[in-house]
C-alpha cells in the first residue's frame, strides 16, 4: 500500500468492518462538515457483509481527497489505524474515526481550530452522545439523536479500573455542573478522537505502530492515553461540540462492582477476553512501580473480584491471564520504550485517581 503525502492539516482515518448500515449516515455526516482542509482514508478489515460495494459507492462522488484499501484479513482497530497512520501523509493532524458515529457540521472545524490554539494538546475529542440507531428505520435520524452521555473522556480510579465517564447520563442534567466548556481529561475515547501527529510520532513503539497491534481491539485507547500523559501531553473533551455514537457494549452508568458485574454479563466473551487481556498488557506496560505499591490493596482486590467472576460465569475468558506470560517479551520492551518517553513523575499521574 502506498499513498502520496500531502500538505492537508487534517486526515480522517475509518477502519470498517461490518458496518454496512452506519455507512451511508456516517457519510452523510461527512459531507457536510465545515471545514474543508481534510483528506479521508479507509481501511476495511475484510467486512463479510456488503460494506466494500457500498463503500465504493459512497466514495465514487465524495467532495475531499479519499482512498480506500480492501484488506483481504481482519488485522483488528489497531491493526488497520496503524497502516493508514504509516501510510497515509504527513497531516498536522489526525482523526481516528469509528464506523457507528454521526458528526455534527462543526466537529472538524472546532477540534482543529482548539488544537491550532493549544499547542500543548495531543489530543482532543468532542461530547459523545448516545445515538439509539434503532430509531433511525422507525422514525429518522432527528429522533435518533439522544440526549444521553456515551463518553466525557476517560475515568481511571485507584483500582485502575477505567471506564468512560458520565455514561449514560442525561445532558441536561450534567451540563450546568461544568464551569469551563473545556473539560481536562485522562484521555479520549476511542471512538472519535483527534491527535497531534507530532505527539502520536513521540510515543509510538515504530514508525509502523502507534497502537499496539497485539491488542486487536479494545482498551487501545487506554494505553494510548497513558503513554501521552506520561509523556507530558494534555487531553480535552470540549463540551460544546457534539457527536453521537452507537455504542452496544457501553458502560453502566453506576460506578460499583453491581454495575460493573451487570457490564460483564451483557458483553460478549470476545469483547470480554479482548478486554481482560488488553487491560493486564497495559498495566504491565504503564505502571510507576511506585503507585503500584501506594495502590497495591486497591488494584489486587480489583483483579481478584475480576477473576473470581470469571471462574464462575467465564473461564474462558481467563486465557487472557495465561497470554500475558507467553507474550511477556513483547511487553517488556514496550514498557521500556515508554519508560524512555516519560517526562512525568509517578506522583504527576496520581491526581487522576478517583
Amino acid at each position: 500500500m502506498s499513498i502520496e503525502t500531502s500538505s492537508i492539516k487534517l486526515s480522517v482515518h475509518l477502519v470498517t468492518w461490518n458496518g454496512v448500515r452506519y455507512l451511508p449516515y456516517l457519510f452523510d455526516s461527512l459531507r457536510a462538515q465545515t471545514y474543508k482542509d481534510w483528506e479521508l482514508f479507509v481501511w476495511d478489515n475484510d467486512s463479510q457483509d456488503e460494506t466494500p460495494l457500498v463503500l465504493r459507492g459512497l466514495l465514487a462522488d465524495f467532495p475531499v481527497p479519499h482512498h480506500a484499501t480492501f484488506h483481504k484479513d481482519n488485522i483488528g482497530f489497531a491493526g488497520g489505524h496503524n497502516r493508514l497512520f504509516f501510510h497515509a501523509g504527513s497531516s498536522e493532524y489526525f482523526l481516528l474515526l469509528n464506523q457507528d458515529m454521526y458528526l455534527d457540521p462543526l466537529c472538524f472545524e472546532r477540534l482543529v481550530s482548539f488544537l491550532d490554539k493549544n499547542q500543548k494538546a495531543a489530543a482532543v475529542s468532542p461530547r459523545l452522545m448516545r445515538w439509539d440507531f434503532p430509531v433511525v428505520e422507525t422514525n429518522g435520524i432527528e429522533k435518533s439523536l439522544t440526549n444521553v452521555v456515551d463518553a466525557l473522556g476517560l475515568k481511571i480510579f485507584r483500582s485502575r479500573r477505567v471506564i468512560e465517564q458520565y455514561t449514560k447520563y442525561h445532558w441536561n442534567e450534567l451540563s450546568s455542573s461544568f464551569s469551563d466548556r473545556v473539560l481536562p481529561v485522562f484521555g479520549v475515547s476511542g471512538a472519535l478522537p483527534m491527535f497531534r501527529r507530532s505527539a502520536i510520532e513521540s510515543v509510538q513503539f515504530t514508525p509502523d505502530q502507534f497502537l499496539d497491534e497485539t491488542y486487536h481491539s479494545y482498551k487501545e485507547d487506554v494505553d494510548l492515553a497513558y503513554r501521552l500523559f506520561s509523556a507530558g501531553y494534555h487531553s480535552y473533551v470540549l463540551l460544546d461540540v457534539v457527536s453521537h455514537h452507537d455504542r452496544s457494549g457501553a458502560g453502566p452508568k453506576g460506578l460499583d462492582d453491581r454495575g460493573a458485574a451487570k457490564n460483564k454479563r451483557e458483553q460478549s466473551s470476545w469483547v470480554k477476553y479482548h478486554s481482560y487481556k488488553n487491560h493486564l498488557r497495559t498495566l504491565w506496560k504503564n505502571m510507576y512501580w511506585q503507585n503500584i505499591l501506594l495502590d497495591f490493596p486497591f488494584i489486587i482486590w480489583y483483579e481478584i473480584k475480576k477473576c473470581i467472576w470469571f471462574i464462575l460465569f467465564d473461564r474462558a475468558v481467563l486465557r487472557g491471564f495465561f497470554e500475558l506470560f507467553s507474550g511477556r517479551k513483547d511487553i517488556k520492551e514496550k514498557r521500556k520504550a515508554i519508560i524512555k518517553t516519560r517526562t512525568r513523575s509517578w506522583r504527576d499521574i496520581r491526581r487522576w485517581w478517583k
